[in-house]
């Protein structure tokens, strides 16, 4: 029972008082919003063919701009998010990956040079880190895992970052950590990959946290967008497989994560509770199905973000945060 109310109490601290406080805290980054950047017919086609729109490089499917309003970093200019004690200020990949996104769609927008090389700045920071296996390692212990452990959401973030720094600057090593960052989405987790196998469906899919596989769908809508940006701009055909692959994996995978009134976070097969998502990450999921649908042509994505959308009822997103704060003291 104290472990509940601990659990409950940074729960609380972590997502409330932080906040009515002006503290830094997770929830400072992660909660500031990401909206789509590719949702209908005009936006598709400017991320398309963005030459043919007079720019040098794509923006995003999801607009990170916003998040380069945070403001904590270590002394190398990279962001750092305040994890509670004894972790401390550490480098989220994932967290550094969006912030450097903002930055390049901020350059890209036209709002000065100086963007474009603190971009650099982050990219080539973390291409001189990557392992020659594509990892980018997170360098701190959590939730019972030791460092260095991998996340194929921030490797795929990775990736798109990658990809940019090469299509700005043409310098092949970041073409090549591109391709590299991919190289293990097709390795099963059991043999050091990121590549996981729904329980529920059998379809091979992304895992946000190979340490502790549980198939969470926001991380493996998000992971889907880097190998279908590297087969369109690098013609890569290893990465169009699998782009292929994660469209076919998230179209029958979706009905397993949809709820008569909410939707599913993961199939943790560890707990019996469900998981339901944050009203928070299923707006941000609808985000990434409307982007998704318009960049693999997809009816049944499009379909799902449009029943995901209706269930945010202000009802619903209470009963979902109840939910969600039970879960997280119980079972986190």
């Amino acid at each position: 029972m104290l472990g509940v109310l601990r659990r409950g109490y940074r729960v609380i601290d972590t997502y409330l008082l932080g906040a009515l406080m002006g503290r830094t805290t997770t929830a400072s980054f992660w909660y500031i919003p990401e909206p789509p950047a590719v949702y209908d017919a005009e936006t598709l086609d400017r991320y398309e063919d963005y030459r043919a729109h007079g720019v040098v490089s794509p923006v995003y499917p999801i607009d990170h701009r916003q998040k380069t309003a945070y403001d904590l970093t270590n002394s190398d200019g990279i962001i750092v998010l305040k994890y509670p004690e004894p972790v401390g200020e550490q480098i989220n990949p994932e967290a550094a990956f969006q912030f450097a996104l903002g930055l390049h769609d901020r350059f890209i927008a036209g709002e000065g040079d100086a963007l474009r090389d603190q971009f650099l700045h982050y990219a080539a920071y973390f291409r001189d880190r990557q392992t020659e296996q594509g990892d980018f390692n997170y360098e701190f212990d959590w939730a019972g895992w030791k460092a260095p452990w991998t996340s194929a959401l921030a490797q795929s973030r990775g990736v798109s970052v990658m990809l940019r720094a090469y299509l700005l600057t043409q310098d092949e090593t970041f073409a090549v950590a591109a391709r590299r960052g991919l190289s293990k989405f097709s390795v099963q987790i059991s043999d050091g990959g990121y590549l996981g196998i729904s329980n529920e469906t059998g379809c091979p899919y992304f895992e946000e946290y190979p340490p502790r596989p549980s198939a969470v769908i926001n991380g493996f809508m998000a992971a889907a967008i880097a190998p279908w940006e590297v087969a369109r701009w690098l013609g890569d055909e290893k990465a169009a497989e699998l782009a292929a692959m994660a469209k076919q994996s998230i179209e029958k995978m979706l009905p397993h994560y949809t709820t008569s009134w909410w939707t599913l976070y993961d199939h943790n097969p560890e707990t019996p509770f469900p998981n339901y998502h944050s009203p928070r990450y299923q707006i941000m999921c609808v985000g990434y199905l409307k982007a998704l649908s318009r960049m693999f042509r997809s009816e049944e994505i499009a379909r799902h973000a449009a029943i995901w959308e209706k269930q945010l009822t202000p009802l619903n997103k209470a009963r979902a945060t109840v939910l969600k704060f039970v879960r997280k003291a119980v079972y986190e």
